[in-house]
């Protein structure tokens, strides 16, 4: 069986947003929602993509031996800033998110198109103790193909007539 992947991944976009966060800070920046895996020590920056939506129907292009399918898509990206010292970075991020600098810093074939505010939501650990969180939501559109396999008549077989005027039971 043939597997059809993206020519863009949500991982690819996970890596080039934690690239560009790597810009403002040097804390660890890791993947949200990754089961048994605890918590850094001290201050971190967690990305989560929390949807992935298509922009419109997929663009179908076929060619002699293949099809490309495009479809435009916007993923928003949850960034979880984890620690004290954190609440100017997210403030700079945000900031920055805004201005056609982050185009100019994110690849190509991310385009940012708006964020969240920044909103202070503390969690309990389980040492019982609050950490200090600041989270915002980052959205970006990236148009991601998929070449498929085309049929085509590209070599001539046997051909024969079948007459019209025949019945056949």
């Amino acid at each position: 069986m043939t597997l059809f992947v993206p020519s863009i991944t949500v991982d690819q976009v996970i890596d080039a947003v934690g690239d560009y966060l790597q810009l403002f800070t040097s804390v660890q920046i890791i993947r949200g929602n990754v089961n048994r895996t605890p918590m850094p020590k001290g201050s971190f920056i967690a990305l989560t993509e929390v949807v992935s939506i298509p922009l419109n129907k997929p663009i179908e292009i076929y060619g002699d031996t293949t099809g490309t399918l495009s479809e435009h898509t916007r993923i928003d990206v949850q960034i979880d800033f984890y620690g004290w010292d954190l609440s100017d970075k997210a403030k700079a991020v945000h900031s920055s998110f805004r201005t056609i600098w982050a185009v100019d810093k994110l690849p190509a074939w991310l385009a940012p198109l708006y964020c969240s505010d920044i909103r202070k939501l503390p969690i309990v650990s389980a040492e019982e103790q609050y950490e200090q969180r600041w989270t915002m939501t980052a959205t970006f559109q990236y148009n991601p193909d998929v070449i498929v396999p085309q049929d085509s008549f590209n070599t001539k077989g046997e051909t024969s007539v079948i007459p019209a005027d025949v019945f056949y039971i």
